[in-house]
């Protein structure tokens, strides 16, 4: 089949200019990164050693924290994104419709793209649950029992590294499916894994040329930061430095997550026809 690279990653490195579609999804990332900014702030000041050190006894509270801020950031942006994979596809075929129209279609699919999330959620927790089994057990190596454990967690990390690699390759059209295609999760997993099937060498050569340009942007986004880091050390927490540079970062992260859309809905629209 041939596939218009060009075409396809024209429209999602100019996708993310559209004005509307980039302002709320950044609005909603700034909320998030600003309100973690604060808490990671606030909290790092008591739950730090006096070495700089992380202190294990309070990671309960920092949880408490920011696990419930991150699910509710998962919940926004899965709640986002079919509308900005119906936007995209649209601005894909040089329609220029407003990311308003698509929030019609996050309502309908709202639940079955929260359940795909936690399916591809869960496969990935079971395929490196090994190393969360180190990681939790801190196991003594030189102990027969924390060999044991070192060792199956290894060999569980590695299988399931490969596992993970293979799953998320076959499976990452799923979201478009769900959105355009009105599948169900396991039904859209199903539809890219028979689609990517198909196109396997194509699909290996867009995903090279995405991952290459999604860390080009990912560089140079971060180098006002990096220069800073590297000139005079981190940026105090809760300071006007720390802020300006989470504002960037947010900035930038959401250009790249349009783009990682507006990638997979062309690649999608391309090998689809």
């Amino acid at each position: 089949m041939n596939v218009d690279f060009t075409r396809i990653f024209g429209a999602a490195f100019s996708y993310p200019l559209k004005r509307d579609a980039y302002l709320v999804f950044f609005t909603v990332q700034l909320v998030f990164a600003i309100i973690s900014w604060f808490v990671v702030g606030y909290l790092g000041l008591d739950l730090v050693g006096p070495d700089d050190t992380f202190l294990t006894q309070n990671a309960v509270i920092y949880a408490s924290y920011m696990v419930p801020i991150m699910l509710a950031g998962i919940v926004a942006n899965t709640f986002l994104l079919p509308a900005l994979i119906e936007n995209s596809a649209n601005f894909s075929k040089g329609k220029r419709k407003k990311i308003a129209e698509g929030f019609a279609a996050s309502k309908k699919r709202f639940v079955d793209m929260i359940g795909l999330s936690a399916i591809m959620g869960i496969v990935m927790l079971a395929c490196f649950g090994g190393l969360l089994m180190i990681m939790f057990s801190e196991p003594d190596i030189f102990t027969p029992e924390g060999f044991v454990v070192t060792a199956v967690g290894g060999l569980w990390f590695i299988a399931g590294g490969i596992v993970a690699a293979v799953f998320g390759f076959m499976a990452f059209l799923s979201p478009v499916f769900c959105a355009m295609d009105k599948a169900g999760p396991l039904e859209s997993i199903r539809k890219s894994w028979r689609l990517i099937a198909k196109n396997k060498a194509d699909t290996l050569f867009f995903l090279i040329i995405f991952f290459a340009a999604y860390l080009a942007v990912a560089v140079v986004g971060s180098f006002p930061e990096s220069l800073y880091t590297l000139l005079y050390g981190y940026a105090p927490a809760l300071s006007m430095e720390s802020f300006a540079f989470m504002v960037v970062r947010s900035a930038v992260n959401s250009y790249i997550a349009l783009f990682a859309i507006s990638s997979a809905v062309s690649y999608y629209l391309n090998i689809k026809k």
